[in-house]
């Protein structure tokens, strides 16, 4: 996009995103190697069955599963590892339920609330287990 600067009248270019909110982190495609926080929350999943739309998870119960692992986690760095891990198509978002928004237009707005489940068997089957290390 050509801006001008109030100031200088100079024009020049600023990169912007074309990515929309809700389809990952911007530089995931950057990314190389699962960290060990991707794998633990792949793990998480995993125990929680989340493998499909009808098993599909918030993040609250993925946190939650984390702690019962042994693992004390922010839900913001939760957030941050989910963002990536849906960046790279290991993972799929939902947003599930929906709320009457205005009666009288029956528009409706989506609940900020999103749910998580692994995008494929095929995810499961290329992550190794962070609990099931092999030495």
């Amino acid at each position: 996009m050509r801006v001008t600067c109030p100031f200088c009248n100079g024009e020049f270019e600023v990169p912007t995103s074309s990515q929309r909110k809700g389809d990952g982190a911007h530089y995931a495609d950057r990314i190389l190697k699962l960290s060990p926080m991707h794998i633990k929350i792949i793990d998480a999943m995993r125990h929680l069955n989340a493998t499909s739309e009808d098993r599909a998870t918030p993040k609250r119960a993925i946190g939650g599963m984390l702690a019962n692992m042994g693992y004390k986690v922010s839900g913001n760095v939760i957030s941050g590892r989910l963002s990536e891990l849906l960046g790279l198509g290991k993972v799929v978002m939902l947003r599930k339920r929906i709320q009457l928004y205005d009666r009288d237009r029956q528009t409706y707005r989506f609940k900020r609330t999103p749910v998580w489940y692994l995008e494929s068997q095929r995810v499961l089957d290329e992550t190794p287990s962070a609990l099931h290390t092999e030495s």
